[in-house]
């Protein structure tokens, strides 16, 4: 479904991410994915997403539904195991301090019902829909991962999945096994990896 009565957060901190070769032009887009916001003050913003959908060496143009665009960086620092990346923009060249999306401490409750929302197309947000008993954990390399029942399209790579009815983030989409299950990081392994980066500078 459309995003339309959805909070105006996710108009305004969830972007689609457009990446291409650094001799492309705008029309010329090689794959594209989606952000969200998870950190911002008076001097930079970092915008969350996969780390397979933002490549070294490429040219990144993140747009929000509500039009507001510009090129972040790609920072150091990505992990390919647990496919987190971070990119880093100047507030000053989006013109404001956006609000950002917390990451969830921790998650106990009996939950069937969660909410991925991001871009299946560069140009169109959405929320969808998916099922679960809980958030199924699994332990990988010391990260945890969650698999739930849902289907998206390939521009929900990175896209952040909530609790439906809440902006807390529990996970980030990766990838799908098959038409019917998806994966991808949890809210531990978020925390920790956009911890450091905050920590560090993003240096």
């Amino acid at each position: 479904m459309q995003i339309g009565t959805k909070p105006a957060l996710f108009k305004k901190s969830i972007f689609s991410i457009r990446v291409g070769s650094p001799a492309g032009k705008s029309s010329e887009w090689d794959w594209h994915g989606t952000g969200s916001t998870v950190y911002a003050d008076e001097k930079r913003t970092l915008i969350l997403t996969a780390a397979h959908i933002a490549c070294p060496g490429q040219v990144i143009r993140a747009k929000s539904a509500e039009g507001r665009e510009f090129c972040p960086r790609l920072l150091p620092g990505h992990d390919q195991i647990a496919d987190l990346a971070l990119l880093e923009a100047r507030s000053s060249d989006i013109g404001e301090i956006l609000p950002t999306f917390p990451i969830a401490a921790g998650y106990d409750r009996f939950q069937t019902s969660f909410s991925a929302i991001g871009f299946s197309s560069p140009d169109i947000l959405e929320a969808i829909n998916i099922r679960g008993i809980g958030l199924i954990l699994r332990k990988s390399c010391s990260k945890d991962f969650f698999y739930l029942c849902g289907d998206v399209e390939l521009g929900f790579s990175g896209a952040p999945l909530f609790e439906t009815g809440r902006t807390e983030i529990l996970g980030l989409i990766s990838g799908k096994l098959h038409s019917s299950v998806l994966y991808g990081p949890s809210y531990g392994t978020i925390r920790y990896f956009v911890s450091l980066a905050i920590e560090h500078g993003g240096k």
